[in-house]
């Protein structure tokens, strides 16, 4: 199963995540947000590949798991606009339902580096524009619209 595809959308960058499990569309949904926003340079004089050389705590309480993936979304966009932070990778997710999802993960990231990172596109924001996630025979799924 693909984790993530890029799909056509007229002005903004939009993706549809995919997981066996909640917990494995969240950590694609990262995945797929870096993806939109650097990719690493091809240069023989610097054969350094992303690294995951700092981490960070993302804790939420939301009423949905769409309000949950929109602001840990949002939250690794906000730490790579104030603070030139890339996220690279995400694990260690909990959640906790109760009358809020209570959701915590453990980000992986480093310092944008322009000779290390191509930035790709700059998201303004992450929307929740058609986005549901849905369960469908097992696999969830949902569309990630960026805003660009």
């Amino acid at each position: 199963m693909e984790k993530y595809k890029f799909i056509d959308h007229i002005a903004d960058i939009a993706v549809v995540i995919y997981g066996n499990t909640i917990e494995e569309l969240l950590l694609n949904s990262v995945l797929a947000f870096r993806e939109a926003i650097v990719e690493e340079v091809e240069n023989s004089e610097n054969p350094s590949s992303l690294s995951e050389s700092s981490t960070k705590i993302i804790s939420l309480k939301e009423n949905s798991f769409e309000e949950i993936l929109v602001n840990l979304l949002s939250e690794i966009n906000y730490y790579f606009h104030t603070q030139k932070w890339i996220c690279i990778s995400a694990n260690k997710i909990n959640i906790n339902k109760k009358d809020e999802i209570e959701f915590s993960a453990e980000i992986f990231g480093e310092e944008f580096n322009p000779a290390k990172h191509n930035l790709k596109e700059e998201i303004k924001a992450v929307t929740f524009h058609q986005m549901k996630i849905e369960n469908v025979k097992g696999i969830y799924s949902t569309k990630i619209v960026f805003d660009i």
